[in-house]
C-alpha cells in the first residue's frame, strides 16, 4: 500500500479468479469474457480503495487472457498486442466511473503507462 496506510479488513483477502483461466490451456477461455470479469473485479477494489481513503491506486490485470484471441504464457505475441489490449481495457473500464460524484470533476485520471498506448487509445477511442 503505496501510501504507507494498513490495508482495511476488506483488502486483506485476493479476488477469486474467474472461471475459465487456465495459464496452461487456452482453449478454456476462448468463449469467456474474462476481460469484463476483470473490469468488475477491478472497479469493486477501486471503490473499495477509494472508501478507505486511498488516492492513487494502480490496477494490474493479465491483458492477454480470454477471448478468440487470447494468449497463455507460452505463446507468442508482440508488444503491439499487449498495448493494444491494455487500451482497450482501459477504455472499456472508464464508463463504470460515469455517474458517481466520487469519481466526477477531475478527481479521477486513467493513466497509461506509456506514449504510444495513449496514442494508440486517442486514435481508436477519441
Amino acid at each position: 500500500f503505496g501510501n504507507g496506510s494498513k490495508p482495511s479488513s476488506s483488502q486483506q483477502q485476493l479476488s477469486p479468479i474467474p472461471k475459465g483461466i487456465s495459464p496452461f490451456e487456452k482453449s478454456l477461455s476462448k468463449n469467456i469474457d474474462i476481460q469484463a470479469e476483470f473490469r468488475k473485479t477491478a472497479k469493486r477494489a477501486i471503490d473499495a480503495a477509494i472508501g478507505d481513503g486511498l488516492t492513487k491506486i494502480e490496477i494490474e490485470f493479465p491483458p492477454l487472457l480470454g477471448g478468440s484471441q487470447s494468449k497463455s504464457q507460452f505463446d507468442d505475441f508482440d508488444n503491439i498486442q499487449e498495448l493494444d489490449k491494455n487500451k482497450d481495457w482501459t477504455m472499456l473500464l472508464a464508463p463504470t466511473f460515469l455517474g458517481e460524484p466520487q469519481y466526477q470533476n477531475g478527481k479521477t485520471w486513467l493513466i497509461f503507462p506509456d506514449l504510444k498506448e495513449c496514442e494508440l487509445a486517442k486514435d481508436e477511442w477519441a
